[in-house]
């Protein structure tokens, strides 16, 4: 039964997680397109893959205090349900990235814990440009 669920889990993210845990430098939100001048030069100056580990775990810091800035901008125009209604689509927010981000932890190997590092900074950049831009016309 545990492994139909693994197996379930995996198809039902495979349209999310069909690219390789090092091949994400393409997308315009990953850590190396989208991440802060302090991650680029720390990943930069990193010497080894627990240098790396670092830049990124610094930059998941930076990330989430930056998407927390924007949805406490955001949540001052709502009014109480629309409040209610953002903070508990947050709350599902942050369960599918750890739940997606945690995939990469299945794969094994000495990068899965570096890949779902670069999820977590991933989805949160990302989920911060859609709040950014939830309301553009």
């Amino acid at each position: 039964m545990r492994l139909f669920l693994i197996g379930f889990l995996f198809a039902a993210l495979a349209p999310c997680t069909t690219a390789s845990a090092q091949d994400t430098t393409g997308s315009p939100f990953s850590p190396e397109n989208a991440g802060t001048s302090r991650f680029k030069q720390c990943d930069h100056d990193a010497r080894d893959e627990v240098e790396r580990d670092h830049c990124l775990t610094e930059e998941n810091i930076r990330q989430t205090a930056a998407l927390k800035g924007v949805q406490k901008a955001s949540l001052t125009s709502e009014t109480p349900v629309g409040r209610a209604k953002a903070l508990a689509a947050q709350q599902a927010w942050l369960k599918y990235k750890d739940a997606r981000c945690n995939l990469w932890l299945l794969t094994g190997g000495s990068g899965a814990g570096q890949a779902r590092l670069r999820c977590l900074v991933r989805e949160t950049i990302t989920r911060r440009s859609d709040l950014e831009h939830a309301w553009d016309n």
